[in-house]
């Protein structure tokens, strides 16, 4: 005879929910323990670059202005080093058209950006051009090119009064700013050619104001004889550290050599750079700060001329190149990488853009 089973009680508990209950309790008590960092959904940060894509990286976006290049619009963001040092962001000039950024100036509160034509990674040569950019907006603002016997176009230097100096690999041009513009060629507004020859090279320049010429600087020893006058500072470069120099030169010279070849011979002094130096600057009290980068690094330096002596050292975006202080103490800088010439690069940020030095790490 089968027995009938009992129903259960609506009031008892199973072990089952017992132990659940349990459970849930626990739950409860250990995230009520734990900070909120530990049990809330982190998510990163991101910032907009070059690129249409986003990265992790520091909570400032970059967003140049100016005319994005036509390559990069499908391309990654790149992660740029002390991008929160940066204040300000330009796409540089010329990109669309197969110009590779080199030499950069602040003049009379415009950028000046110099460039030569290639989009072939194994040529270094081709048309020169400078453009000149509204630093508030990126918008070009005018363009002059340079005769044919310019291939490279490493440099700018502002001399002020409408004189701005543009160093080529083997030449140095003297150029009435507002006349070039003006007609959109250089040819006529040559005030003045310096053929460079020895060890001089035109890799980049930078106008040395009087109180970082040499006898001049700030570094310089109690007697030492003070120097009057400035002039432009140019740099060779060099994969090889004893071959990397930059050479003090008199402005004079374009009026008492115009035309003719100059060596080291007529340098007011020298000093050694080290190995890829790319750019230039002098700061208001008379530091000298040097570029140096590659396909794979960048840094920025803080030098002391007078004893050759490294002040400070700063990662920067790969391939920066010339540099330039405008009026408030910004130091401008532009990189060449992801020109259509190094579109290839693992970097891509052909941006003209502004550095707080004091927020440099």
């Amino acid at each position: 005879m089968n027995k009938r089973r009992r129903p259960e009680s609506s009031g008892s508990i199973s072990v089952l929910t017992l132990l659940a209950g349990f459970m849930a309790l626990t739950t409860l008590f250990l995230l009520a323990t734990l900070p909120a960092s530990c049990v809330s959904m982190q998510r990163p940060r991101h910032r907009t670059g070059p690129g249409n894509g986003t990265e992790t990286s520091s909570p400032q976006a970059i967003q140049p202005l100016g005319i994005r290049p036509a390559h990069l619009r499908t391309y990654p963001a790149t992660p740029v080093p002390n991008q929160h040092a940066i204040s300000q962001a330009l796409w540089a000039p010329g990109i669309d058209h197969g110009y590779v950024p080199q030499g950069l100036t602040f003049a009379e509160g415009q950028l000046l950006v110099s460039g030569y034509q290639s989009t072939n990674p194994v040529v270094s040569m081709g048309s020169c051009r400078v453009y000149r950019i509204d630093p508030e907006s990126g918008t070009s603002t005018g363009y002059f090119d340079l005769p044919p016997a310019c291939g490279h176009a490493g440099g700018l230097a502002y001399a002020g009064n409408g004189i701005l100096i543009l160093s080529d690999t083997r030449r140095l041009y003297r150029i009435d700013l507002e006349q070039s513009l003006r007609e959109r060629r250089a040819d006529n507004a040559i005030t003045g050619m310096l053929r460079l020859d020895g060890a001089l090279r035109g890799s980049f320049a930078a106008f040395v104001p009087v109180n970082a010429w040499p006898g001049n600087q700030p570094g310089n020893k109690p007697g030492d004889e003070p120097a009057t006058g400035s002039g432009l500072f140019i740099g060779a470069w060099s994969t090889s550290e004893g071959k990397a120099k930059g050479f003090f030169l008199p402005l004079a010279l374009f009026d008492s050599h115009d035309g003719t070849a100059i060596t080291e011979e007529n340098a007011t002094g020298s000093i050694a750079l080290g190995a890829r130096a790319q750019g230039g600057t002098f700061a208001p009290d008379g530091s000298l700060w040097l570029s140096f980068s590659s396909h794979d690094f960048g840094k920025v330096e803080r030098v002391d001329t007078a004893r050759e002596r490294v002040l400070a050292s700063y990662p920067l975006v790969s391939g920066t190149e010339d540099l330039s202080f405008d009026d408030q103490g910004g130091l401008w800088a532009v990189s060449e990488a992801g020109s259509l010439r190094w579109r290839n690069w693992r970097t891509s940020f052909p941006v003209v853009f502004r550095l707080d030095t004091n927020l440099l790490e």
